[in-house]
């Protein structure tokens, strides 16, 4: 399971971005709008996608607690699109013991990424015992300029949600995007299932 601790880099979209997208004047002053795409529609478009595939969209840091210590040399971080590693600590409590960082490495295959040990040993040999197991905190999120169809899911969805806030605010049911088509475009970033 990851926990998000902090986001470290600015929203996906910008209102500007949805503006163009929703058709709407520019130079329109309505803070309220401006509230509602910026507070609210930009971070729900976002976290739809980051539900949908797995994958941190916007950059931030995570933290993996696993309770046991792998018996492999090599895992998957929870989130996807983990680009850097900065602790593993063995334990849960504040003042865990923290493993030297030279004893592993972060490597991102696209989809997922994994944590492998320096020297191919397991984890268990490399980490030793910890009752409490290891806590791994990175660094995770996509540069939207290098996934254009993510961009443009967000963009969809942001509109979608921009077009129908009138019935969302009282209780209408509504035709949702069509599926296929928006998986289609996050395919590249989706987290394969792990069981």
């Amino acid at each position: 399971m990851s926990l998000l601790l902090a986001h470290t880099g600015p929203e996906p979209l910008t209102y500007q971005d949805v503006v163009i997208q929703c058709h709407l004047d520019p130079d329109d002053e309505d803070t309220a709008e401006r509230d509602l795409i910026e507070r609210i529609i930009i971070p729900a478009a976002r976290g739809l996608v980051e539900r949908t595939t797995g994958a941190a969209i916007r950059k931030g840091r995570y933290r993996d607690h696993l309770p046991v210590i792998p018996a492999s040399n090599v895992f998957a971080i929870t989130t996807g699109q983990a680009y850097e590693l900065e602790s593993i600590a063995l334990g849960v409590t504040p003042g865990a013991p923290v493993l030297d960082a030279a004893l592993c490495y972060l490597v991102n295959i696209g989809k997922e990424s994994l944590l492998y040990t320096q020297q191919g040993q397991p984890w268990r040999d490399v980490a030793g015992s910890s009752p409490q197991g290891m806590m791994v905190t990175y660094l995770a999120g996509i540069d939207i300029d290098q996934h254009p169809s993510v961009r443009h899911y967000l963009l969809l969805a942001a509109a979608w949600a921009y077009r129908h806030r009138e019935l969302l605010s009282i209780g209408q049911t509504l035709h949702e995007l069509p599926e296929r088509y928006l998986l289609t475009l996050v395919d590249g970033i989706t987290v394969p299932p792990r069981i």
